[in-house]
């Protein structure tokens, strides 16, 4: 069994001071094997959180919704099967602006999907 890359936190990242910041990502597992339900969650997810769904592609599933108002312009997750009945998620914030930081965007995103699937996703 391979084990996942880890991926540094949103707040781990919002306070680099190399001037080398990535945009904010979190990743979780979700107990799931099904991706027509997880596709649904992240689009109810999205627009909980006042995102319009944009483009996307099935095979991978990746999704991009933007919105007006807020530091986070845009908000891009990435679906895929990592295992026997587990799914990841990775969601990856866009920011208006390089130097804000928005990480409780990506829990807010999280927290709507666990409740949209009534699964909780675990950390990676």
């Amino acid at each position: 069994m391979t084990m996942p890359r880890t991926i540094p936190s949103a707040a781990a990242m919002c306070g680099a001071s190399d001037g080398l910041r990535p945009s904010p990502a979190e990743s979780r597992v979700f107990d799931t094997d099904d991706l027509d339900r997880l596709r649904h969650g992240v689009a109810a997810a999205l627009q909980a959180l006042g995102f319009v769904a944009g483009e996307g592609h099935v095979d991978p599933f990746v999704i991009s919704g933007s919105r007006a108002a807020g530091p986070v312009h845009r908000l891009s997750v990435h679906v895929s099967l990592r295992e026997e009945a587990q799914s990841i998620v990775r969601a990856e914030a866009e920011l208006l602006d390089p130097d804000m930081c928005e990480p409780p965007v990506l829990r807010r995103f999280f927290e709507a999907l666990s409740g949209a699937m009534y699964l909780t996703g675990h950390d990676v």
